[in-house]
């Protein structure tokens, strides 16, 4: 089972205990939480409109590499790096 199967697996699970999440990823830029968004974006819950998704990433340009073909009212980037506290408060 790949690791992008099995978080399919365990987000639909997630999203047929609700009936509307919001999900917000971290390091949605990284390995791991772009295989997380792209399991999400998969889910039949996210098609039908019963979730949304909070991306948090540093680099606009790294997001647009990679979420490209992702054009959505249901998700929503937020860009900023956690170490300016400016931002974070």
């Amino acid at each position: 089972m790949t690791l992008q199967q099995l978080f399919s697996k365990q987000i639909n699970t997630l999203i047929n205990l609700q009936k509307t999440v919001t999900y917000l990823i971290t390091g949605a830029t990284g390995y791991i939480g772009s295989q997380v968004a792209k399991s999400i974006f998969e889910s039949e819950a996210f098609n039908n409109g019963t979730v949304k998704v909070i991306l948090h990433c540093r680099d606009k340009e790294k997001y647009r590499k990679i979420y490209y073909d992702v054009e959505s009212r249901k998700v929503y980037p937020v860009y900023s790096d956690i170490k300016d506290i400016k931002h974070c408060i």
